[in-house]
């Protein structure tokens, strides 16, 4: 399998007849390249892909394809930015919200499968089989939409998908709102 450069990061395979554009990430955490590869029928579709890409990574809206789950940016969020950086109630009740409901439903999705409708129906779910009232599926929210904003400025995601959903209205108690004489 002998490719042969056509163009900066576009090399053509003979034997397959096909087009690879090389993606440049950037550098990682441990200082490697992060690059990936994708494969195109003709130079015209390569060039176009290639040029889409650059154009998004010149925006900084371009982040690498991670295999990091929820699950493992959760635990590194939870123990390496709000521990130090908040009240220890407040990194007890965001573990506690992680380890009792989150968890056990969105562990293992990758981040970069992390769409609105998954969070979407993550909600619907609590509030309507699990039974948990709006104000605490908000505060869900609340968390997922904190530790995502997080996820972005760091680069694992491009954007943070609890932007896109339409979280649980907060119900206020009702109180005596006619005064007594």
């Amino acid at each position: 399998m002998s490719r042969k450069r056509v163009a900066c990061n576009i090399s053509f395979d003979e034997e397959r007849k096909r087009y690879y554009v090389t993606f440049q990430y950037g550098v990682n955490q441990e200082g490697k390249q992060v690059k990936q590869q994708k494969s195109y029928k003709t130079l015209k579709e390569a060039r176009q892909a290639l040029q889409e890409h650059e154009v998004a990574r010149s925006k900084g809206s371009v982040t690498p394809v991670s295999n990091e789950t929820l699950g493992e940016w959760m635990e590194y969020w939870l123990a390496n930015i709000v521990r130090p950086n908040r009240e220890e109630t407040t990194f007890y009740c965001y573990s506690q919200m992680w380890k009792n409901h989150l968890r056990p439903v969105l562990e293992k999705v990758k981040l970069k499968n992390l769409t609105p409708q998954l969070l979407q129906q993550y909600y619907t779910k609590m509030l309507l089989e699990k039974g948990l009232s709006s104000n605490t599926v908000r505060k869900h929210h609340d968390l997922l939409r904190v530790a995502l904003h997080t996820a972005v400025k760091q680069g694992k995601l491009g954007s943070n998908p609890t932007d896109q959903v339409e979280p649980p209205k907060v119900k206020r108690a009702l109180k005596n709102l006619c005064k007594r004489e």
